[in-house]
């Protein structure tokens, strides 16, 4: 047998060390074993003894991250199925194409004793759908307080990645099976189809509520016939939260979005998000649901999205509501309401019946005439005026059209309550609706006109018809 002289097993030793030394330093990457197939599907997984197969069904029940397609493509639907059944910890699933379609059973489901945070991440093509019984395509078991996500591969918000679903007749698309509720369901990215008839698309199954339904971007497409849309089964409500998005949702007999056919009302907090629903000037609602307080419905105005999704809801920071074709004619910023292009605008209070302390609004367009309707605006303003017309050496017409009372009223010193500042505009201030139940009070401050200049400024070119205008002037 050969020796190795001390010398050189030092040497050795001490290569050894070094790279344990090394090695220390990097943390274990843990590398997906190769693909395993289990009936029709091919696994690929580092969780040891995770998933196991008995026909049909593909059954998870470690915690881990797995990657399941089909072997054989998705030309051609399969009747196996998964199944999730996981207690140890959270599952991710990497869905990398799949075709399945089951009259026995749901193609997809988290079982009712699972305790995993579900996260189905999409990859591919993917379709689920329930053929027979009281399932869901995409099933979460009734009753279970832990979460379903459904992302893009390509990360939160993207649309990469696809996944058609549909749920049998009393089943959801996403969510509950017949009676089951659809809880704790989140939609991060990907593009989503989910088609139901008496369960939601994405929801509760029939007689089941549909709680917590949350989506924060992605392309979602949800349908259904008796159900909600998104939200509650038939006869139930739901709890529905969209903060982005593309949204399409769509009932036949339902809410789109909230509560199934003769179900109690629903808890809808709309924060975002581009919509499917058709949009009308001045619109304040999508699919019949009032955006959260703040929040405001807009046209789209982006050439590439406006057809199929005509509004989309933002945060509304001024206190007025500005209605308009030219969603570019007004800016806003530092509380001024600034309307700088020709046109036609309504203004009216975000909140009916309050009156603006910090907001004002100006009139500044040099490109053409201006039409401002005021329907119910009260301004009280203790810096400046509360509407002041300044489109420079334009001989340009600002008419305003009064919609119901209206009021302007200045504590600034030296400023109007209607302030017209250049004398090149013609202003003309008249009725909306031919009524003299439309008004306008305006009162100036110290030295200010009610309607007109400001202290040293010129009143002049302005015409009052078939309205009712009470103009107030104050002198120190």
């Amino acid at each position: 047998m050969m020796k190795i002289k001390t010398k050189t097993k030092g040497r050795i030793l001490s290569l050894l060390t070094a790279l344990a030394m090394t090695a220390a330093l990097f943390p274990t990457i843990p590398v997906l074993a190769d693909g395993t197939e289990y009936g029709a599907f091919t696994v690929t997984t580092d969780v040891t003894d995770g998933c196991s197969y008995s026909s049909p069904t593909l059954t998870i029940s470690k915690g881990g991250t797995y990657t399941i397609s089909q072997t054989s493509g998705t030309d051609t639907a399969t009747s196996d199925t998964i199944a999730i059944t996981a207690t140890d910890g959270d599952v991710t699933i990497n869905l990398a194409g799949v075709n399945i379609e089951s009259g026995s059973t749901s193609p997809f489901l988290i079982d009712s004793n699972s305790t995993a945070n579900v996260t189905v991440v999409l990859s591919n093509t993917n379709t689920l759908t329930a053929t027979g019984g009281n399932y869901a395509g995409l099933q979460k078991g009734t009753g279970s307080d832990y979460s379903l996500t459904i992302t893009s591969a390509e990360g939160d918000g993207e649309t990469s990645g696809s996944l058609t679903v549909t749920g049998n007749q009393y089943g959801a698309g996403i969510g509950g099976g017949s009676y089951g509720s659809g809880s704790n369901i989140t939609i991060n990215g990907g593009t989503v189809t989910a088609t139901a008839g008496n369960g939601a698309g994405i929801g509760g199954g029939r007689g089941g509520a549909g709680s917590n339904i949350t989506i924060n971007g992605g392309t979602v497409t949800a349908t259904a016939s008796a159900g909600a849309g998104i939200g509650g089964g038939r006869s139930s409500a739901g709890t529905v939260t969209i903060k982005a998005g593309y949204i399409t949702a769509y009932s036949t007999s339902g809410s789109a979005i909230g509560t199934g056919y003769s179900g109690d009302s629903s808890s809808v907090t709309i924060t975002g998000g581009y919509f499917a629903d058709s949009y009308t000037t001045g619109q304040q609602t999508v699919y019949g649901i009032t955006p959260a307080s703040g929040y405001a419905v807009f046209a789209n105005t982006d050439g590439s999205t406006k057809s199929a999704y005509p509004c989309y809801v933002g945060e509304y920071t001024s206190e007025f509501w500005v209605s308009t074709e030219n969603s570019d004619g007004y800016t806003y910023a530092d509380n001024l309401l600034n309307i700088t292009e020709s046109g036609e605008y309504t203004v009216s209070m975000v909140t009916s019946g309050a009156t603006a302390t910090s907001d004002t609004i100006k009139v500044t367009a040099t490109d053409g005439d201006v039409t401002v309707t005021l329907s119910g605006v009260s301004v009280a303003n203790s810096s400046t005026s509360p509407l002041e017309i300044d489109c420079g050496e334009t001989e340009n017409t600002v008419t305003v059209k009064l919609d119901g009372e209206n009021t302007l009223t200045s504590t600034a010193s030296n400023y109007a309550g209607l302030q017209k500042t250049s004398t090149a505009n013609t202003l003309i201030i008249t009725t909306a609706n031919d009524t003299t139940a439309d008004k306008l009070t305006a009162t100036g401050g110290s030295n200010g006109a009610g309607i007109g200049g400001g202290y040293s400024g010129a009143g002049s070119n302005i015409t009052i018809t078939n309205s009712t205008v009470t103009a107030t002037s104050t002198q120190q």
